[in-house]
């Protein structure tokens, strides 16, 4: 087994034992609560412009970020 597939497998493993644990929710990301969630989120809204700037948010969890700025019209 090569590097890429270890750290393939302990992913999938990882997670899917915290998503067994705590469930759809950010938890299962590692994250504290939604408020720390919301947090980061407004970080990366402040720092972007929309109109010059994307956000690529792939492998990144549930997507809640494009379900955060959806509801804050970005």
């Amino acid at each position: 087994m090569n590097n890429i597939e270890k750290i393939s497998n302990f992913t999938v493993e990882r997670y899917s034992k915290r998503f067994e644990k705590h469930g759809y929710g950010v938890k299962t990301l590692g994250w504290g609560s939604v408020e720390q969630q919301n947090y980061r989120f407004e970080q990366v809204l402040a720092e972007i412009n929309p109109e010059k700037n994307f956000l690529l948010d792939i492998g990144c969890g549930f997507g809640d970020l494009l379900s955060f700025f959806y509801k804050n019209n970005k």
